[in-house]
C-alpha cells in the first residue's frame, strides 16, 4: 500500500531492547494525506535502515511511503500499525536534472 502526503510532524526517536536482548529503534512520522479530506496518519519507521532514511526529511516535505499494514491483539482489543519500509521525498531534486545543458557548438568537448 502506498500513502502520499505532507509531513506534519516527526516524533522523537524511540529505542529499547527486546526480551530476546536485541536492540531496536523506531520513529513515528505524522503525514497529512493528499486527498479530498486531508486525513492525518501516523507511519512508523522501524529499524536502523528505515529510521536513517527518514532523517533526510523535514516538516513540510511531500513524500510517498510504501507501508505494511498489520494488526495485533492485546487484551481483547486490536491495534493497527502502518510500518513504512520505503520513503521517497517528492521535493528532492536530482542533481543531474538540475545541470544546465547547452547546444552551443563552441562548448563541445571534441
Amino acid at each position: 500500500m502506498e500513502i502520499s502526503g505532507t509531513i506534519k510532524k516527526i516524533l522523537p526517536l524511540q529505542s529499547g531492547t527486546s526480551k530476546a536482548g536485541n536492540e531496536w529503534k523506531k520513529r513515528d512520522v505524522i503525514i497529512t494525506q493528499l486527498d479530498e479530506y486531508a486525513k492525518d496518519v501516523c507511519i512508523t519507521a522501524f529499524g536502523d535502515k528505515s529510521v536513517q532514511s527518514i532523517s533526510r526529511f523535514i516538516i513540510g516535505d511531500t513524500v510517498d511511503v510504501k507501508v505494511n499494514v498489520e494488526s495485533r491483539e492485546f487484551n481483547g482489543k486490536y491495534y493497527t500499525n502502518l510500518n513504512g519500509y520505503w520513503w521517497a521525498n517528492k521535493n528532492s531534486h536530482n542533481e543531474e536534472s538540475d545541470q544546465f545543458v547547452t547546444t552551443d557548438d563552441d562548448n563541445l568537448p571534441f
